[in-house]
């Protein structure tokens, strides 16, 4: 599609149907550009939740860096980054290594504990609660 703002329609479409790469490219749309942290923060959210590897990187990322409206989290970013490293793709154990090189022992602990913890959400939506 040439029209960006229906190309976001229709994957906001998607993702309201539980489909976790629209959630994702929802989430990219706002939080990229800092077009709106929290809209995109959320979008990414779910699409971590139900285990994708991109949005759990990129929620991490989000965390550690912070951005307006959306506080730094040191904890938050490890379990992402960790989750998104489960597979040992070496682009994302490079970013979770990065990480860790920012937090000490008490967060990495705390994110680990998260990341253990985790169980995918298969399907679901924006408006429901992981």
């Amino acid at each position: 599609l040439k029209d960006p703002e229906r190309a976001i329609q229709l994957f906001k479409a998607s993702g309201s149907q539980g489909n976790a790469d629209a959630q994702f490219y929802v989430g990219s749309y706002y939080l990229l550009p800092l077009r709106d942290v929290l809209e995109g923060a959320k979008w990414l959210r779910v699409s971590a939740e139900q285990g994708s590897t991109d949005a759990q990187w990129l929620l991490g990322k989000a965390y550690l860096e912070g951005a307006k409206d959306l506080p730094r989290d040191p904890v938050q970013a490890y379990m992402w980054l960790r989750l998104a490293a489960k597979d040992n793709l070496e682009f994302y154990v490079n970013a979770y290594r990065a990480a860790e090189k920012q937090m000490n022992a008490a967060q990495i602990a705390k994110g680990t504990a998260l990341a253990d913890a985790w169980k995918p959400k298969p399907g679901l939506k924006p408006e429901e609660k992981p």
